[in-house]
């Protein structure tokens, strides 16, 4: 072992020296950071070229020998080097977490015919512009492949979408890790039944069961190419490396700095009264929401809930496609709640199956006497589509500030459900300028109105002398690596995801390893000093708009709705899979936390009058009473 003032590293095949046989020769080895230095990537130069190869290969003996919070560490690399016969001089390098390479290795090898083979071939090469790229398949006792994220795939809120099969030929897998540097580490969905899959590879019937996919985040801080990693992990704890590609994701367009906050032209839905009912009793209301977890559209949702049954002019009742912790909240608010499963529908193999689960869908909901149906998740629009069968008015309030679009792995049949159902609704009600333009190429002929999200009815008081902050996993990971006496001097907190699936994995992934970040019932900015985030589409911006109403300094991602939201404030936004830059808000708070108090209180009394829940509340009610007046 040797030892440098940021690493201990080893090369371990081959000895300098060597006469080796080509055309290939394998270098194998390890690196460990010191405190505060921590490596993500390893390359080897040679005659010109530069040739990437893989660090993360798991090892346990290095665990122990560093007491590694982890049973296996993730240290060994490998890297394949295309080489001619003659003597060769090879220089290791691998690259820190701030994308430095330093030099560990300068080895000479004599190359000729009659030479040593590699002991094992741990990948196999690809051609790059400069060199080539040391890559990892499935290998035994393991079968699989993935189709996603390819070489540039398109990042959605700084993650890469994973997609593809594996399984063990000799028993479950427990886990499945993916990531993108090393540091922190994203589960994945596995073991998911698939029949088209098992079709796709007969000669292994275990496939119907090895269905992967998930989300990996892709940290903005990354060298391009990036490294993905994706491990299984056994009953017994072994970690596996199974898959390594490189990744050049697509560029996205950052938004605009200057906000266009003009309203697109929506035809205007016709002001008719909405007379009582002779028999006065409540007006009768559906909320349709994807999930019972608190992501924004069902907090919406909520407090509309709440707001209606305590006007005692409508009465609500909620389906769900998803149960969830805010089941009792809906109650609590006088709105019963079902729970009905979609997931047929979606998985529809022909339109027969298809009506089917939408007759089966119908059969569960009572759509007796409603006087009007909400919908507040695009995926929900089965819903509109049975409402508007039956002559009952549909209100769509959508926060989506992209273009609406289906599955693109979903039945044609139920690809055209949805984007019928879209355009079938009476009225739509958009949160804000920027989900109304996203709409425009496809909804531009329904009548609409834009109610921007409200702040919750009730605000804590700022309590500057807090150390609590929300924050994202990856933003404390940082702190905790580079600034670890800041970091022990607070309290981190995360709120739950806005699905069951999301929440699952993310609680998993907060796990490993334990990190200080705290998980907490709800995302109340109670007791919270500072807000920052979210990162990688992790929790909603409900907290956001909270804090910002409530006179706490928050440090937003750049995002088309929170640039929007924000646009005459002095707060920062920051690239949404950037969790240093959190960590720097942190670090500036740390040293002028009184400079962060003041810009916070002076900017929220505009932001309270703008977002005030009061005002908007009302206005969606009075909304919803013209779409339900247009049933006559």
């Amino acid at each position: 072992m040797q030892a440098s003032a940021r690493c201990f590293h080893q090369l371990e095949w081959p000895h300098p020296g060597s006469r080796l046989a080509g055309p290939v020769v394998w270098l194998r080895g390890w690196v460990v950071g010191r405190p505060g230095h921590d490596f993500t990537d390893v390359r080897v130069r040679h005659d010109g070229g530069t040739h990437l190869g893989i660090l993360g290969l798991p090892r346990t003996d290095l665990a122990a020998h560093f007491s590694s919070p982890r049973a296996w560490l993730p240290a060994e690399y490998v890297v394949g080097v295309p080489v001619r016969d003659g003597p060769v001089t090879l220089t290791v390098e691998a690259m820190d977490a701030f994308g430095a390479w330093i030099e560990l290795h300068r080895i000479d090898l004599t190359i000729a015919p009659d030479g040593l083979p590699a002991p094992r071939t741990e990948g196999r090469l690809e051609t790059s512009p400069d060199g080539t790229w040391t890559v990892r398949d499935a290998h035994h006792p393991f079968h699989g492949h993935l189709d996603e994220p390819g070489g540039t795939p398109a990042l959605r809120h700084g993650r890469a979408p994973v997609f593809g099969w594996l399984l063990d030929a000799t028993r479950p897998l427990a886990a499945v890790l993916a990531t993108t540097d090393g540091l922190v580490f994203n589960h994945l969905e596995h073991s998911l039944t698939d029949d088209a899959l098992a079709a796709k590879v007969p000669h292994l019937p275990a496939a119907r069961h090895g269905r992967l996919r998930g989300p990996v985040d892709y940290p903005a801080t990354l060298t391009v190419p990036a490294c993905l990693r994706v491990y299984a992990l056994s009953p017994d704890g072994t970690a596996t490396l199974c898959f390594a590609q490189r990744l050049s994701p697509a560029g996205t367009r950052p938004p605009d700095k200057l906000i266009d906050v003009s309203r697109p032209s929506y035809p205007v839905l016709p002001d008719r009264p909405l007379l009582p009912l002779p028999s006065g009793r409540p007006r009768r209301l559906l909320l349709v929401v994807r999930s019972l977890w608190p992501n924004d559209e069902t907090l919406r949702a909520l407090d509309l809930a709440r707001h209606l049954t305590a006007s005692h002019r409508w009465a609500a009742r909620v389906v769900s496609a998803e149960d969830g912790p805010l089941r009792q909240d809906f109650e609590q608010a006088g709105a019963e709640s079902l729970v009905v499963s979609p997931a047929p529908l979606f998985a529809a193999a022909d339109e027969t199956a298809l009506k089917n689960a939408l007759h089966d869908l119908h059969r569960q909901i009572w759509w007796g006497h409603l006087d009007a149906v909400a919908v507040f998740d695009p995926v929900c629009g089965w819903a509109i589509t049975l409402a508007r069968q039956q002559g009952i008015p549909v209100l769509f309030d959508c926060q989506s500030d992209e273009p609406l679009a289906p599955d693109p792995t979903a039945l044609p049949a139920v690809q055209a459900l949805l984007r019928t159902s879209w355009l079938a609704a009476t009225a739509l009600c958009f949160g804000s300028v920027t989900a109304a333009r996203a709409q425009l190429g496809q909804l531009k002929d329904r009548p609409a109105e834009i109610i921007t999200p409200w702040h919750s009815p009730e605000l804590p008081v700022p309590t500057p002398a807090s150390r609590v902050a929300f924050a994202p996993l990856r933003t404390v990971d940082w702190l905790a690596r580079y600034h670890p006496a800041v970091a022990a001097c607070w309290t981190f907190r995360q709120g739950p995801a806005g699905r069951v699936d999301d929440e699952r994995l993310a609680r998993l992934d907060d796990a490993l390893p334990p990190t200080r970040v705290e998980r907490t019932a709800d995302w109340s900015v109670a007791g919270v000093a500072l807000c920052l985030g979210p990162l990688f589409g992790r929790g909603p911006l409900r907290p956001l708009i909270d804090a910002a109403a409530a006179g706490i300094p928050v440090v937003a991602p750049r995002l088309p709705l929170t640039a929007e939201l924000f646009r005459d404030s002095r707060l920062p936004l920051v690239d949404e899979a950037n969790p240093p830059a959190l960590a720097h808000a942190l670090l500036a708070w740390e040293t002028l936390p009184a400079s962060f108090a003041a810009e916070a209180a002076a900017f929220a009394p505009l932001f309270r009058a703008r977002h005030d829940p009061a005002q908007l509340l009302a206005r969606w009610e009075r909304l919803l009473a013209r779409v339900a007046a247009t049933r006559g």
